[in-house]
């Protein structure tokens, strides 16, 4: 048996992998993985490449696969699980997003236990799915520290323009920006892209702030002293919180500027050594995986939030339940469904009157996909985008279209 890792081919997913905007952060988790399987002395020509869009109907060599990324996307005929026969799946970083699981998702899941989880809100869920889970944090958090030496550049990596005016002007007037949303039309090969900025902030980085969370853990695993700032809590940065010190943006205030990094090398090694026991077939013992998890959960937590409960209280402001309301919905992926199912319950006179996708096509609840072609035609209706690169690409399509703005609902915030 060979071992495989996942990737996104030109970044993302879909078959015709349309040239767009991407983040780029799902590429730095797919390097992660080639960082385990070097420390496990796997050349990189054996290890084979797998689109994770084609994780349902990969058949090729029998793989053992590590996962270590966000459900939040139908890959796998409509659903996420069960992946291709030929893939023995080994969950050392699954994070769940706003979804639920259907019974025989919650059965596979069960079939490869236990489940590491990157969150410890995705180990609270699948836990009460009866699932045996732990939290494991990002392998993006296994790369190895840089070498000592004198930096003196700070970047601001997708930085809450909220927040800027309140930025210490030393900070501010000398900062680098960059982005982990690009165009995948301006790059040759996205994963040799993240290599190279990961060395960038490597070699010249004393201070990191970012939104991010794919910026920040890879930086602070390198030793890089980080800062977070985002408007809300997601539940996906539910044990950042550990190693890193995350702020609201009404917390500004509050902010040590001169912050210095502590790598705990311990933890490092720990997720480390289960990775690779489990990548190899090993045992691992219960104590093994319960120091990890408590090293996480023990801390002062914050409360998370879910993207989709922001959506619903926009949509509160807006609709009320007995209103005759007509929508569209952008985006088939498993947010789209629990979209679906919300506005059904509560608002029960909702009518669902097209589905938009880039490349799948199919019938979602009888309505058949369209493709964005003929989103024009709705443009005076609601419409709510679930995916993603839709969001990426929403605001700058309907606004050319003359969509009225404050008719359209996105779950992603990207800006």
């Amino acid at each position: 048996m060979k071992y495989a890792n996942v990737y996104y081919p030109n970044g993302t997913t879909g078959k015709n992998k349309e040239k767009g905007k991407i983040n780029i952060g799902d590429a730095f988790q797919w390097l992660a993985i080639q960082h385990i399987y070097k420390l496990m002395g796997i050349n990189p020509s054996e290890i084979v490449q797998i689109p994770k869009d084609e994780l349902g109907t990969y058949d090729g060599e029998d793989v053992v696969c590590p996962i270590n990324f966000l459900y939040a996307n139908y890959i796998c005929e409509g659903r996420m699980f069960p992946f291709s026969t030929k893939i023995t799946p080994i969950f050392l970083g699954l994070s769940l997003g706003d979804v639920y699981l259907h019974s025989e998702e919650i059965q596979y899941l069960k079939k490869y236990e236990p489940i590491g989880c990157r969150d410890e809100d995705t180990c609270k869920r699948l836990r009460n799915y009866g699932i045996n889970a732990y939290t494991n944090g990002c392998l993006t958090a296994t790369f190895p520290i840089r070498n000592a030496g004198i930096r003196n550049k700070i970047y601001f990596i997708d930085v809450p323009e909220i927040i800027l005016p309140y930025i210490p002007d030393d900070i501010k007037l000398t900062a680098i920006k960059r982005s982990a949303i690009i165009r995948n039309d301006s790059i040759e090969d996205i994963e040799s892209y993240v290599s190279k900025l990961y060395e960038e902030y490597k070699t010249n980085a004393k201070l990191v702030i970012t939104s991010r969370l794919h910026s920040a853990i890879p930086c602070w695993a390198a030793g890089i002293p980080v800062i977070m700032i985002a408007e809300n809590f997601s539940h996906t940065y539910s044990w950042i919180e550990k190693i890193i010190p995350f702020y609201l943006c009404n917390e500004v205030e509050k902010i040590d500027w001169k912050i210095e990094n502590y790598v705990n090398l311990n933890i490092k090694q720990q997720m480390v050594e289960i990775a690779i026991r489990r990548i190899a077939g090993k045992v691992i013992t219960k104590n093994q995986i319960e120091n990890l998890n408590n090293y996480w959960n023990m801390r002062k937590k914050r409360k998370c939030i879910h993207l989709i409960e922001i959506l619903y209280e926009k949509l509160e402001n807006v609709f009320t339940p007995k209103e005759d309301i007509q929508y569209c919905l952008w985006g088939y992926t498993p947010m789209a469904e629990a979209v679906y199912v919300h506005m059904m319950e509560v608002y029960p006179q909702a009518k669902l009157i097209a589905f938009f996708d880039r490349d799948k096509k199919g019938y979602f609840h009888g309505i058949q996909l369209q493709n964005l072609e003929t989103i024009k035609n709705y443009s005076d209706k609601y419409v709510i985008v679930c995916g993603f690169s839709a969001c990426l690409a929403a605001d700058k399509l309907l606004h050319k279209i003359g969509w009225n703005m404050e008719k359209i609902f996105m779950i992603y915030p990207y800006k």
